[in-house]
């Protein structure tokens, strides 16, 4: 049995949304979309152009690169990408960038 209490008061819509802005879907919904604007600032021009942002779940950020080369080139900016999104976010959302061989969609790779 929940705890909480549910009562039938009438809430208006602003104050739901910005309740789930601080805390709740809206805001990691927000966040996410961020981080994918973000990487080819981030990430830069050329790392842009051989990465993709695959997927962003507990601080995490997964990113497929396309070539063992990129990969191996990438490794030595991680941190310094980490740190360039808590400037960016204002906040530690990205807490590690982990870097993955695979496939990286032509479509997304034109967008960068």
């Amino acid at each position: 049995m929940s705890s909480r209490k549910y009562t039938n008061d009438l809430v208006s819509l602003k104050s739901l949304l910005e309740r789930s802005g601080q805390r709740g879907v809206l805001y990691f919904l927000f966040q996410n979309q961020r981080i994918l604007d973000l990487w080819p600032l981030i990430a830069g021009p050329e790392a842009a152009k051989h990465t993709r942002v695959h997927l962003f779940r507990e601080g995490v950020l997964h990113v497929r690169v396309e070539a063992s080369a990129y990969l191996d080139r990438y490794r030595y900016s991680l941190k310094q990408w980490v740190k360039q999104f808590e400037i960016e976010l204002q906040a530690p959302v990205v807490e590690k960038i982990e870097l993955r061989l695979g496939p990286v969609d032509q479509k997304l790779k034109s967008e960068s």
